[in-house]
C-alpha cells in the first residue's frame, strides 16, 4: 500500500469487530494487501471482544504503525452505537467498510472503486459483488444475482438490502453526515445505505472482490428467523417516519409481507407438506424459511379475473390439486433455526394456505372458494393482515382436477465439463400428473462452479426458479470422492394449465458464476381424467365435430379441458360412447366452462322425476 501526501487520506477503511478472533486476520491482511497510489487509513473499532480479538488487533497496530488505528471502548456498546461513534473518526475523502469476519480478495478493489466514483460524479456510493461462504461449506455462491442496470436507488433497496456490506464505498461526507434515524435499529448497515442512497445513485461493479461469511456468531445469523423478522418490523417502522409519501404504499405492503412470515415462524409451522400462498404478488411471501411454497399469487392486473376463476371453480380445483400433492412434497430446509441450517421434517405433511392482504376480505365475503373452505379447514391464525389455514377438503369440495399432464419424452444430457452431473427424478416419462401441480425434482452438481438454482421454462416464460439446497445422502454414497456434494437436490411444483403442449419445458441449472446450463428438455401432452371420486355422477361422452380441422379440434379440446365437470370422456364416434350423456358438438360450437355442469344438472333432475 503506497502513500500519497500527508494530508487527508483518500480512503478510510473502517473495520468493525466483535468476537472475530478466528476471522479478523484475513480481514486485515486483505486490506493491507491493497495496491493503492493514494493515502489509506485503516480504522478498527472493537466492541469489547473477550476472545483475544483485541490482543490480535494490538499486534497489527504495533507492526503497522501509522497505518492501523484502533478504537477501543471500555464497555460493550452494541453494533449500532459503536458504528455511530466511529464514523466521526473517519477522515477519508471516501469510506469503505467491512466487518471483521469478512475479507477482500482483490488487491485492486479500492483503486477500482475510487476510479468508479471519480468517473461517475452522480454516484453517492458504489458496491461490488461478493461470494457468500456458509460455515462448514467449501464452495460459495454469488451474493448479488440478476441485478439489472449499473446502479440502484432508494426504492430498489426498500424490500431488501442486496448490497454486501464488505463491498460498500461512499463519499466520506455522506458517511460522516448520516442522520440520527440510521441508528435506531439492528440493521444499521442497511439504514446507512438507504440514507446514503438519498444523496444519489449507488453504482454497481459486477466483479467479485470479497467473501461474506455466514456463521452462528454473526449479528443476524445468530438470531432465529422469528427474531430476524421482528427486527425487520422495527426497521420498517422507523423507515416509515422518514420515507417520502411516494414510498408509503410499498412500505405498507412490505410490512404486511414480513408480518405473514413472522406468523408462520411463531406458529412453528412444520417443514413437511407445503404452503399455498394466495395474495397480491407485491406483498406475498415467496420464501418461508425453506418451507415448500406453492404460489397462488395474483398480479395486480389479474385481480379482476379472480372472480371468474372463482365462479368457474378453477381456483378451488387448483387448491385441491395442491392438497392432493402436498403429502408427497419433499421436506423443506430451514435456514434460520436458532442460527443453524438443518433440515426439518416434523409434523403431518399437509397443505396449509396463507391468505394475504386484500384477498382475505375477498375470500371471506365474496368468494365461492371461501364457502367451500368453511368446515373443510382448521384456522391456525387470523388477523387483519393475513390468515393461515390447514386445508382438508371434504366430500362437498370441488372434484379433483380433470386436467392431467403426461410427459411423453425427457431428454437429459447434462453438459460435460460444465456440470459434474445431474438428473431429473420427476416428472417421470409415461406417468400422468395433475396439470395444476406437476412436481419437478432431481439433483445437479457443477464441475467448476456450484449449482445454486434451477429454472423451469416454457418457451421464453420462466415458470419457477428454485434453489439447489436439498440434502441428497444417496449422492454422498455414490460419489464419496466429491466433498460437499450432499446439498445438491431441488424440488418445486409448476402448473402447466394453459401452456402450449407444442412448446417443450426446459429445466436449466444456474451456476454460481451466473451461467445457465440445460439439464433436461420435456415434451408433454394434456389429457382429461374421469374422476373416481365422482362415481355417483353420470359420465358425459363428448363427441367433437366430424372432419374438423386440426385448429378446430384443438379449440374444442381446450374447451373440454376448461370444463368444471370432471367425469367425462372424449370419443371420435358417438357409437363408441359409453357415457349416460352423449354430447355431439356442431361445427364452431363453443362450450362455456360450466356447460357440462348445467347439462348434467338438467339430466339428473329429469332422471329423478317420478
Amino acid at each position: 500500500m503506497s502513500g500519497g501526501d500527508s494530508g487527508t487520506p483518500e480512503v478510510s477503511v473502517y473495520i468493525q469487530t466483535y468476537q472475530h478472533r478466528e476471522y479478523v486476520e484475513a480481514a486485515l491482511d486483505g486490506v493491507l494487501a491493497q495496491r493503492t497510489p493514494f493515502e489509506v487509513e485503516i480504522v478498527v473499532a472493537d466492541d469489547c471482544s473477550s476472545d483475544g480479538t483485541r490482543e490480535l488487533l494490538a499486534g497489527y497496530r504495533d507492526r503497522h504503525p501509522g497505518r492501523v488505528r484502533l478504537l477501543l471502548p471500555e464497555r460493550n456498546l452494541g453494533p449500532a452505537e459503536i458504528f455511530r461513534r466511529s464514523v466521526g473518526e473517519l477522515q477519508g475523502r471516501y469510506v469503505a467498510w467491512l466487518d471483521g469476519d469478512d475479507h477482500w480478495t482483490d488487491e485492486d478493489k479500492l483503486v477500482k472503486q475510487v476510479e468508479a466514483l471519480r468517473d461517475n460524479p452522480g454516484w453517492a456510493a458504489c458496491f461490488h459483488n461478493a461470494t457468500i461462504l456458509q460455515e462448514g461449506e467449501e464452495e460459495g455462491r454469488p451474493y448479488v444475482l440478476d441485478l439489472e442496470g449499473d446502479s440502484v436507488g432508494f426504492a430498489d433497496l426498500l424490500r431488501s438490502n442486496h448490497i454486501p456490506s464488505l463491498s460498500f464505498m461512499a463519499h466520506g461526507e455522506h458517511v460522516r453526515g448520516l442522520p440520527d434515524w440510521v441508528w435506531g435499529t439492528l440493521w444499521t448497515d442497511w439504514m446507512a445505505v438507504l440514507a446514503i442512497s438519498l444523496e444519489g445513485e449507488i453504482g454497481y461493479l459486477p466483479e467479485t472482490m470479497g467473501v461474506y461469511r455466514r456463521h452462528g456468531k454473526g449479528i443476524s445469523s445468530g438470531l432465529s428467523r422469528a427474531d430476524q423478522l421482528e427486527a425487520d418490523m422495527r426497521f420498517f417502522a422507523e423507515l416509515e417516519a422518514v420515507a417520502g409519501e411516494e414510498h408509503r404504499a410499498e412500505l405498507a405492503a412490505i410490512i404486511r409481507e414480513r408480518h405473514c412470515q413472522l406468523v408462520v415462524e411463531r406458529l412453528e409451522l412444520p417443514f413437511s407438506g407445503a404452503v399455498a400462498v394466495f395474495g397480491p404478488r407485491a406483498e406475498t411471501p415467496t420464501e418461508l424459511n425453506g418451507r415448500q411454497v406453492w404460489p397462488l399469487a395474483v398480479e395486480e392486473d389479474e385481480l379482476a379475473e379472480i372472480d371468474s376463476r372463482d365462479r368457474d371453480g378453477s381456483l378451488g380445483r387448483q387448491l385441491e390439486g395442491f392438497r392432493l400433492a402436498a403429502p408427497g412434497a419433499l421436506p423443506g430446509l430451514a435456514h434460520f433455526p436458532e442460527g443453524d441450517r438443518v433440515p426439518e421434517a416434523s409434523g403431518e405433511p399437509a397443505l396449509r394456505m396463507l391468505v394475504v392482504g386484500p384477498m382475505l376480505n375477498w375470500l371471506r365475503e365474496r368468494s365461492r372458494l371461501g364457502r367451500q373452505l368453511e368446515g373443510n379447514t382448521e384456522t391456525l391464525w387470523e388477523d387483519e393482515t393475513c390468515a393461515l389455514y390447514e386445508v382438508a377438503f371434504g366430500a362437498d369440495a370441488p372434484l379433483p382436477m380433470g386436467a392431467l399432464a403426461e410427459v411423453t419424452e425427457a431428454e437429459q444430457d447434462p453438459a460435460a465439463g460444465t456440470l459434474f452431473g445431474g438428473h431429473l427424478d420427476q416428472p417421470a416419462v409415461g406417468k400422468a400428473a395433475d396439470a395444476h401441480a406437476v412436481e419437478v425434482s432431481g439433483w445437479v452438481v457443477g464441475e467448476t462452479a456450484k449449482a445454486v438454482a434451477v429454472e423451469v421454462l416454457h418457451g421464453e416464460a420462466l415458470l419457477v426458479r428454485t434453489p439447489v439446497v436439498l440434502p441428497r445422502p444417496d449422492l454422498v454414497q455414490a460419489f464419496p470422492e466429491r466433498p460437499g456434494i450432499e446439498p445438491a437436490g431441488f424440488s418445486t411444483v409448476v402448473s402447466l394449465i394453459g401452456r402450449d403442449p407444442a412448446a417443450a419445458v426446459e429445466v436449466v441449472a444456474v451456476l454460481a458464476d451466473a451461467t445457465r446450463i440445460p439439464l433436461a428438455r420435456l415434451t408433454w401432452e394434456l389429457s382429461w381424467r374421469s374422476a373416481e371420486e365422482a362415481r355417483a355422477t353420470p359420465l358425459v361422452s363428448v363427441v367433437p365435430p366430424e372432419n374438423s380441422s386440426e385448429e378446430e379440434r384443438e379449440r374444442v379440446l381446450n374447451d373440454i379441458r376448461a370444463q368444471t365437470y370432471a367425469k367425462l370422456e372424449v370419443v371420435t364416434d358417438a357409437s363408441a360412447a359409453s357415457g349416460e350423456i352423449v354430447l355431439p358438438l356442431e361445427r364452431n360450437e363453443r362450450l362455456a366452462p360450466r356447460a357440462l355442469e348445467e347439462k348434467v344438472a338438467a339430466f339428473t333432475e329429469t332422471r329423478a322425476r317420478p
